[in-house]
């Protein structure tokens, strides 16, 4: 009973387990399920002949010297795009921005007019679209049909439909492959307890020799003593089946709460559903079967043999372990156990190593789609690396560091019927990251390739040369690829199938330059505390006048944290104190000032910037760069400290000007003039001058004649990738008349308009505020309503080594409701390995102490004479522990063979597959000795609870009584 209802236990939590899983998984389809579905097709007449209507004919035409793809477009398409998507539609891309395509070097047509990348939400940005009728004319080599409403639910079971957004059936998919896994470990369970059943039927069937052969002689027939034995072991089982599913109900639910203590996020309801009642059933029925089964064949052979025949086992070695002990070393013997308990130990040793090794295997393959890795940026917050997005650019700030970096985009389509791991990479650091190499072909060179791991080859039968049709991932979209090579790598990414990264967010939703995660050999060291990522200050200061600077700083350890920074520059210093909470950033501004003229840089722990110290009495001049020839602008001259200078001389070619009172003056501008002199007492400054001499309107701006001054500047002026900078723009209107520019800021992802008004010698200052970038360089212009540029500066955006360690741990948070029902998928998944192996673990225990406690039961009359001779009960445990520890190390010896040639059946059959991943069964070294210990304990563990009971009987009582019912008695 004991044996049967830990078994039993195990099959009923991993089935309520099992099914509730499944059911959830269905929910999560149902919320996130596809909008359509693409199938493939050699040719538009196959399509034809299979009765579809909107087929789509693809073609491979050269267009500017490179190989490109025209996607035919039926009339009346736009309709089933509308349906799937909502993305631009079919036609108005028909229309919008039509292109020539020269092709009649290969196809005999001419030119073809093709509709320019319009962004079709379906269909790849790197294709090329044209009326259906102008594709067939080029000799197109396959075709798609796109099938969407009731078209798509028709063709939901069609095993070539591919669906439009595969990541939800990816998963469920994937999960179910598998629930199909574990559903054959239980299989093998229930194939155990009639093995168990069996053999301690046998056992008790050689104990009750004398009994069955006094029961005969008395005129009992075979057949009834077959019945008895039949009946007792079916009495058993019923018994033992009702126990074990009380039990694995509780331990089931038990799972749950402790999971959801835990913080895993599961979302399983364990209630007796009709699905799950549809499994238990038959399973429990099964069970009782193979025990009804187990005891009649346990008792045939005793039962056929003439009464006179039949022999006790008389205490010593039955026949059934006889073989056994004749190739067990003579050294090796047992003092109280029987080498019979072998055989039922090797069978529980089994199926607990198959069960172990599964789960082991299971978790290498699948844990790379559920952790990141250590050496991996990923958003943080994210509750899947799906969910996630961060700068493509991350890769290149490690590699600038000599860290091998590699940006990809994490796929999850159902190729083939099957779901199908792929990422969009750059092979080349891919390979750098994952320890890959081409084994045949060559990397992809265009976003229509991909190359495909041996693993995933060998599995999908795929060779260099086939083209396979990949719907999108979390996106409604699909394209045409062409396997140009195959590749060789470690684990799970040799499963995988590799598209370059534009082709891989045509078929996700990760924006130009995002990508999912960034994988690297190494990160940086990881922050600690707070570090200053910027310091900014004026271009220009003057000589002992105070100036602004601003320190940036951010909080990249995971607690609170408070620093004082030293603000440094020539001889001069200033502390601030901040406090930072973890992971935040802030601004701290204080006043310096500067003794002695030149060029310093001002230092804030590790972040610098030059500044220019200039006398006071210094000149400065403001005139436009670029006058029209007779055209008469303002010159500005001022001191460093901002103060007029009056009488200055100004020269340009041969004029001169002096200036007023308020230090301007206007002076017409002659043929030929290159340099602005201006002098005040000692002092001289000149300024480059371009003299237009083309006779221009004195409207038209081409001339540089009406425009203001302008100029841009970034704060802060090298903004970290957490940063959102502003750009600063000055300008000056040195005309006699006023000016209203209309002006364009335009920044890296996004541009903002101002319109300003300056009367004649007026100054003003606008602003913008840029987006955060990744690290890199990135243009800022200013121009006019004539797309004329007033004044570029280049921003540069550093990425902080330490912040970028930081990353992986800090920063805005966020999911979709796509990436929580992922975290639900292997939330449940996580729980079901959890259970199925603590089951496991307590249904090897109750086995192994079933099986000891029959050896332990026929041998209680000797040790009762052990502990009526003095024994103790700590010396009968070390007896029994010592004879149950050789039984265990003989079964594991023959275990671990069985395991590993059941594996490989398994293996060869098909059925070790999880989410698209063939599971190789790990065998390593450390997989030996951890499977050998946790063995070797479970069969102490079996053994002390079997002889628990019985040292704490007194002798008296384990000597008179042999049995405890029945004739025996």
């Amino acid at each position: 009973m004991v044996v049967i209802g830990v078994s039993i236990a195990f099959l009923t939590g991993s089935a309520l387990l099992l099914v509730s899983g499944t059911e959830q998984l269905q929910t999560i389809a149902a919320d996130f399920d596809t909008t359509g579905y693409v199938t493939g097709y050699r040719s538009a007449e196959l399509a034809a002949r299979a009765g579809r209507d909107a087929v789509f004919p693809i073609a491979t035409v050269p267009i500017d010297g490179t190989n490109a793809t025209v996607l035919g477009v039926p009339p009346g398409a736009n309709e089933t795009i509308a349906a799937a998507t909502p993305a631009t539609g079919l036609a108005s891309a028909l229309t919008n921005g039509v292109a020539t395509a020269d092709v009649g070097a290969t196809t005999g047509v001419d030119q073809v007019r093709i509709a320019g990348r319009q962004h079709v939400e379906m269909i790849p940005d790197s294709w090329y679209l044209a009326e259906r009728g102008l594709v067939d004319q080029l000799d197109p080599d396959g075709a798609v049909v796109i099938d969407t409403g009731t078209d798509a639910i028709e063709r939901a079971s069609d095993r070539d439909a591919i669906p439009l957004r595969g990541a939800a059936r990816f998963f469920v998919s994937g999960a179910q492959e598998a629930l199909s896994l574990f559903g054959v470990i239980v299989a093998g369970v229930a194939g155990l307890v009639g093995v168990i059943v069996f053999s301690v039927t046998r056992m008790s069937v050689q104990d009750r020799a004398k009994t069955i052969r006094i029961v005969r002689a008395t005129g009992a027939t075979p057949r009834a003593v077959r019945a008895l034995f039949t009946a007792r072991a079916t009495i058993v089982t019923v018994v033992g089946v009702a126990i074990g599913y009380a039990v694995g109900l509780i331990a089931a639910r038990v799972a749950v709460n402790a999971s959801v203590f835990l913080g895993v996020p599961v979302s399983l309801d364990l209630s007796l559903s009709r699905p799950a009642l549809g499994v238990l059933v038959p399973l429990y029925l099964g069970v009782v079967l193979l025990g009804a089964i187990a005891g009649y064949l346990a008792s045939r052979p005793v039962s056929r043999i003439p009464p006179a025949a039949i022999r006790s086992s008389g205490g010593g070695d039955p026949t059934t372990g006889g073989w056994i002990r004749e190739w067990i070393p003579g050294w090796v013997d047992l003092t109280l156990l029987r080498f019979r308990a072998v055989i039922p130990t090797i069978a529980t040793i089994t199926v607990f190593l198959t069960l172990l090794v599964v789960l082991v295997s299971t978790g290498t393959a699948v844990a790379p789609m559920v952790d990141s890795g250590d050496a991996t940026i990923v958003e943080p917050g994210s509750v899947h690396p799906v969910a996630s997005s961060v700068p493509e650019s991350f890769a290149t700030v490690l590699e600038d560091r000599g860290i091998d970096a590699s940006p990809e985009i994490l796929l999850f389509p159902i190729v083939d019927g099957e779901p199908t791991l792929a990422r969009g990479v750059d092979f080349s650091s891919f390979a750098n990251v994952s320890g890959a190499s081409l084994v045949t072909g060559r990397a992809p060179r265009s976003a229509d390739e991909a190359v495909v791991g041996e693993s995933l080859a060998a599995r999908r039968n795929l060779s260099v040369g086939d083209t396979v049709l990949v719907g999108g991932s979390t996106r409604s979209a699909f394209t045409r690829t062409t396997i140009v090579g195959s590749y060789d790598a470690p684990g799970i990414y040799e499963s995988h199938l590799l598209v370059p990264l534009p082709t891989a967010r045509d078929l996700s939703t990760r924006a130009p330059g995002q990508v999912h995660v960034v994988r690297a050999t190494r990160l940086p060291a990881a922050g600690s505390g707070i570090d200053v990522v910027d310091v900014s200050a004026p271009a220009t200061v003057v000589r002992n006048r105070s100036f602004q600077t601003t320190v940036t700083a951010v909080n990249v350890g995971r607690t609170n944290a408070t620093r004082t920074v030293s603000i440094r520059v020539a001889n001069t210093s200033r502390n601030v104190t901040l406090a930072i909470p973890p992971g935040e950033r802030t601004e701290r501004t204080t006043t310096l000032s500067v003794a002695r003229p030149g060029i310093w840089s001002i230092r804030a722990g590790s972040a610098t910037q030059s500044i220019a110290v200039r006398q006071p009495n210094a000149l400065q001049v403001r005139f436009p760069s670029a006058v029209r020839v007779g055209a008469s602008p303002r010159v500005a001259v001022s001191t460093a400290a901002g103060e007029p200078v009056d009488n200055a001389t100004v020269t340009l070619g041969n004029r001169t000007v002096q200036t007023d009172s308020a230090g301007v003056a206007r002076i017409t501008v002659p043929p030929g003039a290159d340099t602005l002199t201006v002098t005040a007492d000692s002092r001289t400054v000149t300024e480059s001058v371009t003299a237009i001499s083309d006779r221009v309107d004195r409207d038209d701006r081409s001339g540089g004649d009406g425009r203001p001054l302008v100029s841009v500047s970034i704060q802060p002026e090298s903004p970290g990738f957490r940063v959102q900078p502003t750009a600063r723009i000055h300008l000056e209107n040195p005309w006699n008349r006023t000016v209203a520019p209309e002006l364009t800021i335009s920044g890296p992802t996004s541009s903002h308009d101002r319109t300003v008004s300056l009367d004649p010698g007026e100054t003003t200052t606008v602003s913008a505020q840029l987006s955060r970038n990744p690290p890199g360089e990135y243009d800022v212009t200013v121009t006019d309503d004539t797309d004329t540029e007033l004044a570029r500066t280049t921003m540069v955006v550093t990425g902080n080594e330490r912040l970028v360690a930081a990353l992986a741990t800090h920063g805005e948070r966020g999911s979709t409701p796509f990436s929580r029902a992922v975290s639900l998928v292997f939330g449940n998944l996580t729980l079901l390995v959890g259970a199925v192996a603590g089951l496991g673990a307590l249904m090897t225990v109750g086995g192994l102490t079933a099986i000891f406690s029959r050896g332990v039961h026929a041998r209680r009359r000797t040790i009762g004479i052990y502990r009526a001779t003095g024994a103790t009960p700590g010396q009968v445990f070390v007896l029994v522990l010592r004879d149950a520890g050789v039984i265990g190390t003989v079964s594991l010896l023959v275990a671990f063979p069985l395991t590993y040639l059941l594996l490989a059946c398994l293996s060869s059959a098909g059925v070790l597959s999880v989410f698209g991943v063939a599971i190789q069964p790990v065998f390593a070294p450390w997989i030996v000795v951890l499977g050998t210990a946790i063995v070797l304990a479970l069969v102490g563990l079996g053994a002390a609870l079997a002889t628990a009971t019985l040292v704490r009987t007194a002798p008296a009582r384990t000597l008179l009584g042999e049995r405890t019912g029945g004739i025996e008695r």
